[in-house]
């Protein structure tokens, strides 16, 4: 039987219905039953992200979509738009490379000669000589001046160029013959 809105089916007295659900007429006290109303389901929401899940974004609506693996071929469906989603990269399963730290590259190696430098610093490094050879001019005049460095300074070069700590003026060290 098809209920016309604001009669009842029974004596076709005109009555107020409610929204939905089951009531009786005023009149003829017949029962009328009004079929209940749809209301579309709200879509679900995404599962909370668990540290088993990955979170990748739909291509159609760009909502968030969680997927147990990250491997090609695992397909979800999205909570947002109800699209299918494939997994179809290789990279995306891969996890971010961690960069390695470049190993520092070996010193560079002066072309002055090691056994010139020490041969110039013991016997004539009082006068800066050493210093002139391997390019330093201004700590060499210095050594000139003060008869080198007033003796400590000459010291310490000897030390520097046994060690193979002593530098030319390009910063290389001063250590192969």
């Amino acid at each position: 039987m098809e209920l016309k809105r604001n009669e009842c089916p029974y004596c076709g007295a005109k009555i107020q219905f409610p929204e939905e659900g089951d009531f009786f007429c005023e009149y003829c006290d017949g029962a009328i039953s009004l079929p209940k109303k749809e209301v579309p389901n709200p879509p679900a929401a995404p599962p909370p992200p668990t540290p088993a899940m990955y979170e990748r974004n739909c291509p159609t609506c760009n909502g968030s979509i969680y997927f147990n693996s990250l491997t090609p071929g695992t397909t979800t469906k999205c909570t947002h738009c109800g699209e299918y989603v494939t997994i179809t990269r290789k990279e995306e399963t891969a996890p971010p490379k961690e960069q390695t730290p470049q190993k520092p590259a070996p010193p560079k190696f002066s072309p002055k000669s090691y056994s010139t430098t020490l041969f110039l610093c013991i016997f004539l490094g009082w006068f800066g000589f050493h210093r002139f050879y391997v390019g330093k001019t201004i700590s060499g005049l210095l050594y000139l001046f003060t008869v080198g460095g007033f003796g400590y300074g000459n010291i310490i070069d000897i030390f520097l160029i046994l060690s193979k700590k002593f530098t030319d003026a390009d910063g290389l060290l001063v250590c192969q013959n």
